[in-house]
Protein backbone atom coordinates (compact mmCIF):
# COMPACT_ATOMS: atom_id res chain seq x y z
CA UNK A 1 0.00 0.00 0.00
CA UNK A 2 1.15 3.65 -0.87
CA UNK A 3 0.39 6.55 1.38
CA UNK A 4 0.46 10.03 -0.38
CA UNK A 5 0.42 13.46 1.35
CA UNK A 6 0.43 15.72 -1.72
CA UNK A 7 -1.95 19.26 -1.14
CA UNK A 8 -2.47 19.39 -4.53
CA UNK A 9 -4.80 17.02 -7.45
CA UNK A 10 -1.85 17.49 -9.75
CA UNK A 11 1.20 16.52 -7.49
CA UNK A 12 -1.06 13.19 -7.20
CA UNK A 13 -1.67 12.96 -10.49
CA UNK A 14 2.29 13.73 -11.60
CA UNK A 15 2.68 10.40 -8.99
CA UNK A 16 0.72 7.92 -11.30
CA UNK A 17 2.01 5.72 -13.31
CA UNK A 18 1.34 5.39 -17.01
CA UNK A 19 2.10 2.61 -18.86
CA UNK A 20 0.64 2.35 -22.92
CA UNK A 21 -1.95 5.08 -21.88
CA UNK A 22 -3.51 3.47 -19.28
CA UNK A 23 -3.10 4.91 -15.63
CA UNK A 24 -2.13 2.06 -13.40
CA UNK A 25 -2.41 2.90 -9.53
CA UNK A 26 -1.36 0.80 -6.93
CA UNK A 27 -3.48 0.54 -3.42
CA UNK A 28 -3.40 3.99 -2.57
CA UNK A 29 -4.69 6.16 0.93
CA UNK A 30 -4.37 9.35 -0.20
CA UNK A 31 -4.13 11.78 2.82
CA UNK A 32 -4.57 15.10 3.37
CA UNK A 33 -6.67 15.68 0.55
CA UNK A 34 -8.95 18.07 -0.32
CA UNK A 35 -12.56 18.92 -1.69
CA UNK A 36 -10.81 19.02 -5.10
CA UNK A 37 -9.63 14.75 -4.69
CA UNK A 38 -13.33 14.00 -3.70
CA UNK A 39 -14.67 15.58 -7.48
CA UNK A 40 -12.03 13.23 -8.94
CA UNK A 41 -13.72 9.95 -10.69
CA UNK A 42 -11.18 7.19 -9.37
CA UNK A 43 -12.05 3.71 -10.53
CA UNK A 44 -8.98 1.72 -8.52
CA UNK A 45 -8.05 0.68 -5.30
CA UNK A 46 -8.05 4.84 -3.68
CA UNK A 47 -8.86 5.99 -0.74
CA UNK A 48 -9.40 9.88 -0.10
CA UNK A 49 -9.23 11.27 3.51
CA UNK A 50 -10.86 14.29 4.45
CA UNK A 51 -10.89 15.51 7.92
CA UNK A 52 -14.55 17.00 9.15
CA UNK A 53 -15.29 18.58 12.17
CA UNK A 54 -18.75 17.68 12.37
CA UNK A 55 -21.67 14.88 11.07
CA UNK A 56 -22.94 17.79 9.12
CA UNK A 57 -19.79 19.25 7.67
CA UNK A 58 -19.24 15.14 6.54
CA UNK A 59 -22.24 14.87 4.68
CA UNK A 60 -21.90 18.83 3.11
CA UNK A 61 -18.24 17.34 1.61
CA UNK A 62 -19.78 13.25 0.20
CA UNK A 63 -22.76 15.33 -0.91
CA UNK A 64 -20.57 18.02 -2.75
CA UNK A 65 -19.59 16.29 -6.02
CA UNK A 66 -21.30 15.86 -9.47
CA UNK A 67 -21.19 12.39 -8.35
CA UNK A 68 -23.47 9.76 -6.79
CA UNK A 69 -22.52 6.29 -7.39
CA UNK A 70 -21.35 4.52 -4.03
CA UNK A 71 -20.30 5.32 -0.49
CA UNK A 72 -19.16 3.96 2.70
CA UNK A 73 -19.80 5.16 6.16
CA UNK A 74 -17.31 3.68 8.86
CA UNK A 75 -18.34 4.20 12.82
CA UNK A 76 -18.70 2.73 15.08
CA UNK A 77 -22.28 4.44 16.27
CA UNK A 78 -25.38 2.40 13.88
CA UNK A 79 -27.66 5.28 14.39
CA UNK A 80 -25.62 7.35 13.14
CA UNK A 81 -24.46 5.58 10.04
CA UNK A 82 -28.26 5.27 8.95
CA UNK A 83 -29.02 8.83 10.16
CA UNK A 84 -25.76 9.92 7.49
CA UNK A 85 -26.82 6.96 5.13
CA UNK A 86 -30.31 9.01 4.67
CA UNK A 87 -28.81 12.18 3.88
CA UNK A 88 -26.27 10.97 1.27
CA UNK A 89 -27.14 11.77 -2.45
CA UNK A 90 -25.33 8.58 -3.21
CA UNK A 91 -27.19 5.04 -4.85
CA UNK A 92 -25.35 2.70 -2.68
CA UNK A 93 -24.02 2.74 0.96
CA UNK A 94 -22.07 0.79 2.48
CA UNK A 95 -21.71 0.35 6.19
CA UNK A 96 -18.73 -0.60 7.98
CA UNK A 97 -18.25 -2.79 4.66
CA UNK A 98 -17.17 -1.39 1.00
CA UNK A 99 -18.34 -3.10 -2.56
CA UNK A 100 -20.38 -6.37 -1.49
CA UNK A 101 -23.78 -6.14 -3.59
CA UNK A 102 -26.49 -8.93 -4.27
CA UNK A 103 -27.96 -9.26 -7.90
CA UNK A 104 -30.68 -8.29 -6.63
CA UNK A 105 -29.93 -5.12 -5.41
CA UNK A 106 -30.27 -2.11 -7.61
CA UNK A 107 -26.70 -0.73 -8.81
CA UNK A 108 -26.92 3.04 -10.89
CA UNK A 109 -25.59 6.59 -9.72
CA UNK A 110 -27.45 9.43 -9.19
CA UNK A 111 -26.23 12.54 -10.56
CA UNK A 112 -23.82 12.27 -13.16
CA UNK A 113 -23.19 8.52 -11.80
CA UNK A 114 -25.08 7.04 -15.09
CA UNK A 115 -28.05 6.42 -15.98
CA UNK A 116 -30.68 4.10 -15.26
CA UNK A 117 -30.15 1.12 -12.67
CA UNK A 118 -28.73 -2.46 -13.61
CA UNK A 119 -30.31 -5.48 -10.82
CA UNK A 120 -33.09 -6.35 -9.04
CA UNK A 121 -36.59 -5.04 -9.74
CA UNK A 122 -35.39 -1.75 -10.82
CA UNK A 123 -33.39 -2.90 -13.57
CA UNK A 124 -36.34 -4.30 -14.65
CA UNK A 125 -38.28 -1.76 -14.96
CA UNK A 126 -35.80 0.05 -17.10
CA UNK A 127 -36.48 -2.42 -20.15
CA UNK A 128 -40.10 -2.35 -19.86
CA UNK A 129 -43.36 -0.32 -20.39
CA UNK A 130 -46.19 -0.21 -18.80
CA UNK A 131 -49.70 -0.92 -20.83
CA UNK A 132 -52.93 -0.49 -20.12
CA UNK A 133 -55.77 -2.45 -22.44
CA UNK A 134 -59.43 -2.44 -21.86
CA UNK A 135 -61.67 -4.18 -23.68
CA UNK A 136 -65.73 -4.05 -23.68
CA UNK A 137 -66.80 -7.86 -24.23
CA UNK A 138 -70.28 -6.50 -23.97
CA UNK A 139 -72.96 -6.17 -26.96
CA UNK A 140 -74.13 -3.27 -25.95
CA UNK A 141 -72.54 -0.05 -26.68
CA UNK A 142 -71.02 2.38 -23.71
CA UNK A 143 -71.04 5.52 -23.29
CA UNK A 144 -68.99 6.90 -20.85
CA UNK A 145 -70.88 10.69 -21.14
CA UNK A 146 -74.13 9.58 -20.59
CA UNK A 147 -75.57 11.53 -17.26
CA UNK A 148 -77.62 8.65 -15.89
CA UNK A 149 -75.28 6.36 -15.38
CA UNK A 150 -74.66 5.24 -11.88
CA UNK A 151 -71.84 2.95 -10.78
CA UNK A 152 -70.93 1.54 -14.10
CA UNK A 153 -67.53 3.88 -14.73
CA UNK A 154 -65.37 2.72 -12.28
CA UNK A 155 -65.79 -0.98 -11.22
Amino acid sequence: MRLLKHSTVSQWEASLEDADGITRVERTLLSYATATHSLLVIFGPVVCVLPFHSEEEAVHLANGTEYGLAGTVWTNNIRRAHRVAHQLDIVVVWINDHHRIGPASPWGGFKMSGIGRENGLPAYHEYTQIQNIMVNLSEEPFDWYVEDVTGVRYS
